[in-house]
C-alpha cells in the first residue's frame, strides 16, 4: 500500500504529533509498504531531520511561534494564529498533494479537518484522521460531523481524545502509539555520560522531564516544587529537556531561585537519543496542566522509571496511583514533594514500579501491533 502521511511540523518542531507520524512511517516502511511524509521547513533551514524515511518538504514560516508566544496574554488571539498556521499549511499542503495524487492509495493526516475535506470532496482520495488531543468543537467538531458520513474518511485517537470525542457525538476509533523498545531501555553506560556531562554524582537522585517549553507543561510548578523538595532531599537534581518559548524565563527562574547546580535546561534533544537520558533519571515527572496520552510516559515507562504526573487529561489512562506512579493534583507542591521522597525513600517500591512499567510497555505498545490497526483502517476505507 502507498501511504501518504501529513504532518505540520514534523520537519520544524518535534512533539509527540511528531514522532507518531514518523514512527508509524517508517514501521510501515518495514513492513513492506510506501511511505512518505509530508511535513514543512523553515525558509532556509537545511539540516535533516530524520534520514530514515521518506519526507518532502513545503517552505513556511513557523507562525505558531507567535501563539504559543501570546499564551496567557491576549484572550483568543493565540488560537487564531494556529488556525491561520494550519489553513496556511493546509492550502499549500492541498496543492502539492493534488499535483501528486496518484502515488498513494491513502492519506493520513494530523488535525487538519479542513485538508481532510479538500482532499476527500474534491480529489476523492480516502483520509484517514489523527488526532493527538481532542478535537476543538469550534475549529474541529463540524468538519468531524461532516466527514461522519463518509465511509471513505475514518478518525482515530488514543486516551483522552477517544473519551471526549465519544462525548461530543463523533466515533474516534483507539488506537495509541507504540515505543520502540530496543531503543528505549536502560543504558547504564549512557547513565554515566549523562550524569557526568552535567556534574550529577551517582548518588544523586535524578528527575527528568522532556516537553516543549510552552505554557501548560506545569515547568514552573515544576521547579517551584522542586525547590521546596530539595529542602527534604539531600542530592536531588532535575533535568529538563526541550526547547520554546519559555526557555530564557525558566533559566533566570533557575538563576534566580539559586539552583543553578541542582536545575539543568538540557535544550532540545533528539527524540533518537532521548533514551540516554531516561537511562541517567530515577525518576520522570511531567506535571502538565493538560496531556492527551503523553509520548513521554510511555517512553519513560519503557526504560524502567517511576513516573509523576498530574491528575490530569489522559495520564490517568496511563499511571495507576502508587502501583507504577503517582498522580497529582496540578500545582500541588506539597504532593509533589511527598510522590518524590516515596520514590527516593523506597527503593523497593521504586524497583517494582519501574518493572511494572517496563513490562506493561513491552506487552501493550509495540508499533508493529499500532501498524496493524492502523492497515485496517486504510484498507477499510479503501475498499469503501
Amino acid at each position: 500500500m502507498n501511504i501518504l502521511f501529513v504532518n505540520r511540523l514534523l520537519g520544524t518542531y518535534w512533539g509527540g504529533g511528531e514522532s507518531f507520524t514518523y514512527n508509524a512511517a517508517k514501521t510501515m516502511s518495514k513492513m513492506g509498504h510506501k511511505s512518505l511524509i509530508l511535513s514543512t521547513r523553515l525558509m532556509f533551514e537545511k539540516t535533516p531531520v530524520v534520514s530514515d524515511v521518506d519526507i518532502e518538504y513545503i517552505r513556511m514560516p513557523y507562525l505558531r511561534k507567535f501563539g504559543y508566544m501570546l499564551q496567557g496574554k491576549l484572550p483568543k488571539v493565540p488560537s487564531l494564529i494556529m488556525q491561520a498556521d494550519s489553513l496556511l499549511f493546509s492550502r499549500m499542503a492541498y496543492s502539492w498533494i493534488k499535483e501528486n495524487i496518484g502515488r498513494f492509495d491513502v492519506i493520513q493526516l494530523t488535525s487538519l479537518t479542513y485538508l481532510a475535506e479538500m482532499i476527500l470532496n474534491r480529489l476523492g482520495k480516502p483520509v484517514v484522521l489523527r488526532f493527538p488531543g481532542p478535537p476543538s468543537e469550534k475549529w474541529h467538531l463540524p468538519a468531524l460531523r461532516r466527514l461522519g458520513s463518509n465511509p471513505r474518511a475514518l478518525v482515530f485517537g488514543a486516551g483522552d481524545a477517544v473519551i471526549k470525542s465519544e462525548k461530543m457525538g463523533i466515533h474516534m476509533k483507539n488506537i495509541p502509539q507504540g515505543v520502540d523498545t530496543g531503543i528505549f531501555n536502560t543504558d547504564y553506560n549512557e547513565r554515566a555520560k549523562i550524569r557526568s556531562k552535567y556534574g550529577i554524582k551517582d548518588s544523586d537522585f535524578l528527575l527528568f522531564s522532556c516537553a516543549r517549553l510552552i505554557n501548560g507543561k506545569g515547568l514552573e510548578f515544576l521547579i517551584n516544587g522542586f525547590c521546596k523538595a530539595n529542602v527534604k532531599i539531600p542530592g536531588l537534581k532535575l533535568v529538563i529537556a526541550g526547547d520554546g518559548v519559555l526557555f530564557n524565563k525558566l533559566r533566570n527562574m533557575i538563576k534566580k531561585l539559586k539552583l543553578q547546580n541542582e536545575i539543568f535546561l538540557s535544550g532540545f534533544v533528539p527524540h533518537d537519543e532521548l533514551y540516554k537520558y531516561y537511562s541517567a533519571a530515577d525518576a520522570y515527572v511531567l506535571l502538565s496542566y493538560y496531556e492527551n496520552f503523553s509520548n513521554t510516559v510511555l517512553e519513560a515507562m519503557a526504560c524502567g522509571l517511576p513516573v509523576i504526573t498530574t491528575d490530569v487529561g489522559g495520564f490517568p489512562l496511563q499511571v495507576e496511583n502508587g502501583k507504577n506512579g503517582f498522580l497529582i493534583p496540578y500545582g500541588n507542591k506539597n504532593a509533589f514533594v511527598s510522590s518524590v521522597y516515596r520514590i527516593y525513600s523506597d527503593i523497593s517500591l521504586r524497583k517494582s514500579m519501574g518493572e511494572t512499567n517496563r513490562s506493561c510497555v513491552k506487552s501493550g505498545y509495540r508499533w508493529e501491533k499500532t501498524a496493524e490497526r492502523l492497515l485496517e483502517l486504510y484498507k477499510k476505507v479503501t475498499d469503501a
